[in-house]
């Protein structure tokens, strides 16, 4: 069956996105700049002062999916890709894609990839990109349960869940030294009024 791609619908898009990044995220040895969470997240939250809250649907109008018959495979949004295990060679696609989405919208195109992911940094030099010199460390920690980091913490130092933080001031100031972006307490309280908003995942 042949891949096909269309730019985001409706909300029904959306449901079939958060089942893509969950079975994706889980199962692919390389990593994608996307999850369920990070997804939601920015997908609910404006990028400026200037702009009102979006809907889902506002906000993902731009988001390219590709699919192998009814099966999401791949999606590229503003700043991320992802695609499913077995569908790498769609990439090359995706980069096309991308680039026209580019010159329609009189902007430029930045592909992040990862170390391992050497296949999508060889076609990238191919097309002519450049590599920048920009190096972005990303880790993940299991809040599910007690939290014991594997160094020990500096004195003092301690680690906690936000919801179980009563105060909001300490929360967006955390957000914003993790984000190292303008971060204030107008855009923090903002998430509360979003479609995706989740307590457990602030």
């Amino acid at each position: 069956m042949s891949i096909t791609y269309r730019k985001y619908q409706d909300i029904n898009d959306f449901q079939r996105i958060l089942t893509f990044l969950e079975g994706t995220y889980e199962t692919y040895g390389t990593r994608f700049d996307n999850n369920i969470t990070l997804f939601e997240f920015q997908t609910a939250l404006s990028r400026g002062l200037a702009e009102p809250v979006k809907s889902i649907d506002e906000a993902l109008k731009d988001v390219l999916l590709w699919f192998n018959g009814e099966q999401l495979v791949g999606l590229l949004e503003e700043d991320a890709f992802c695609l499913a295990p077995g569908y790498r060679y769609i990439f090359k696609d995706m980069v096309v894609a991308g680039e026209q989405q580019s010159i329609d919208g009189c902007g430029y195109r930045v592909w992040e990839v990862y170390e391992n992911d050497s296949d999508f940094e060889e076609f990238l030099v191919n097309m002519e990109y450049v590599k920048s010199e920009e190096y972005w460390i990303r880790r993940d920690f299991e809040f599910s349960g007690t939290v014991t980091p594997e160094i020990p913490l500096p004195s003092d130092f301690f680690i906690r869940s936000v919801p179980e933080l009563n105060n909001p001031i300490q929360v967006y100031k955390a957000y914003k030294l993790c984000y190292g972006l303008e971060f204030n307490e107008e855009i923090f309280n903002r998430m509360y009024e979003t479609s995706t908003y989740r307590p457990s995942w602030i």
